[in-house]
């Protein structure tokens, strides 16, 4: 098929559900030679978040898993918390922008944790690592926010969030 036709599939309705059946992004079903950042496989994740009123620092192993810009996380365990208490299972759905943002929102999978609520991470240049922030609800429903990091290592996580923390004082 020539370059001129496969423009107009990917231009008219149809190119959205080509784009799902064959699970190839639109954008590279037309072409386009911008290669998205892979971040599937596992990471770990570190939170500032409290307990009480004390503050902890919890990290978790994760699993991201993407498709195109979409990336899902799910944790496979409970936090460990070197600060702290252990923190709760959740999930969430994240989007990739421009290769240098994950955004998205997060939500507790433990009864009766209602956690739920946004994350925006930055990625590093080299993909190594991804820092920000969260926003959520507590246990009280009063709307809380801490620091986050995702990295190849429960130690390097914990060490960003702390950097991150001594940065804002």
């Amino acid at each position: 098929m020539d370059e001129r036709q496969v423009r107009r599939y990917t231009t008219s309705s149809a190119g959205p559900r080509i784009a799902r059946a064959t699970k190839i992004p639109i954008d590279e079903l037309a072409g386009s030679t911008t290669r998205h950042r892979e971040l599937s496989g596992e990471w770990w994740a570190c939170w500032q978040t409290w307990n009480e009123g004390d503050e902890t620092l919890n990290t978790h192993k994760i699993r991201m898993r993407q498709q195109g810009d979409t990336v899902e996380v799910t944790t496979p365990m409970r936090g460990v918390a070197p600060l702290g208490a252990g923190g709760h299972l959740w999930h969430a759905e994240m989007r990739l922008w421009d290769n240098e943002i994950l955004m998205g929102w997060h939500i507790a999978d433990q009864e009766p944790i209602r956690s739920k609520g946004t994350v925006y991470f930055v990625i590093d240049p080299l993909g190594t690592y991804m820092t920000g922030r969260w926003v959520g609800r507590d246990h009280g429903g009063s709307i809380v926010t801490g620091w986050g990091a995702i990295a190849k290592t429960g130690d390097d996580a914990l060490d960003l969030v702390i950097e991150l923390m001594e940065n804002e004082r």
